[in-house]
């Protein structure tokens, strides 16, 4: 039995668009007191779920969830304090609804992607199927080409002769038959 490998690689990014900066939330934090500060954790915390689409749990190893998020993220908890504050004001940071130890940055699970290594590996495939292999064209730019003078058929051959001239004379026809029906059956 073939033994699978229950840790499959899995590739995940951020898509933050060209106008991540330019959003008017984004720019209002950053105008805050500490903004740049509170937006570079904002942003720590957004790559930190990654493989949560979004979310993250409050788990208690702290007496708050700022200061826990303070120590996953090694920020001071008076920063993460502040950034949570406005982002609730915002509305992009909110409790799950099913379950109030979860949290979930509403914009961040938008800008989340993953695929796993074999879907990244045939994408490439395909991708490369799709442009050609230009890396070989290239390279091979000496082909010998195809032998053109070949003779499409030989025009030399004997036509059958239907007739026969020559038989030997121990075998007479009767016989032959006789020895083809033998074999037949």
């Amino acid at each position: 039995m073939i033994k699978k490998n229950s840790a499959l690689k899995r590739f995940y990014w951020l898509n933050v668009g060209m106008d991540f900066f330019q959003d008017p939330a984004i720019k209002k934090l950053r105008k805050t007191p500490h903004g740049d500060t509170s937006t570079c954790i904002y942003l720590k915390l957004m790559l930190s779920t990654l493989e949560t689409n979004g979310t993250f749990l409050y788990e208690h190893i702290e007496d708050s969830l700022e200061k826990e998020v303070a120590l996953r993220l090694d920020e001071k908890v008076e920063d993460v304090k502040a950034l949570f504050e406005y982002l609730i004001a915002h509305n992009l940071l909110s409790k799950n609804p099913e379950n109030e130890h979860v949290y979930v940055l509403n914009e961040a699970k938008n800008m989340i992607g993953s695929e796993s290594e074999s879907t990244q590996r045939v994408r490439k495939f395909r991708a490369k199927a799709l442009h050609g292999n230009d890396d070989v064209t290239e390279r091979n730019g000496i082909v010998t080409p195809c032998n053109l003078s070949v003779t499409a058929c030989n025009d030399d051959v004997t036509p059958c002769n239907e007739t026969v001239t020559e038989c030997n004379a121990d075998v007479t026809l009767p016989d032959f038959i006789d020895v083809l029906l033998k074999d037949g059956k």
